[in-house]
């Protein structure tokens, strides 16, 4: 069975940016990955379609994507393993600063 040696991370892209999750593996034979999205609140992993390599990086993020967990199932010839969840959380805004001019 594979060996995750780097889990995926969470990540806190802002409002339209990407993000890129992670993950590496040994294992024995050629290894096959398949990225899971599980949507807030709690809702069940499904596959995502295409997303078979060792990263996965997400289209423009929503405020909807709050909180949604991604992992990912690598296998090798022996069996299949499963990366630990990692969580989106969307972040912070850019801040301004705004002077008042002297009244």
């Amino acid at each position: 069975m594979p060996v995750i040696t780097a889990q995926p991370q969470n990540k806190a892209p802002r409002l339209g940016d990407t993000a890129t999750f992670d993950v590496s593996a040994t294992g024995t034979g050629g290894l096959t990955y398949q990225w899971q999205k599980s949507e807030y609140p709690g809702g069940a992993f499904a596959d995502i379609g295409g997303a078979t390599s060792s990263g996965y990086t997400t289209g423009a993020i929503t405020s909807t994507d709050q909180r949604d967990q991604y992992r990912c199932n690598i296998t090798d010839t022996i069996g299949t393993t499963t990366s630990d969840a990692a969580t989106l959380t969307i972040g912070a805004h850019d801040t301004f600063l705004f002077e008042r001019p002297d009244e």
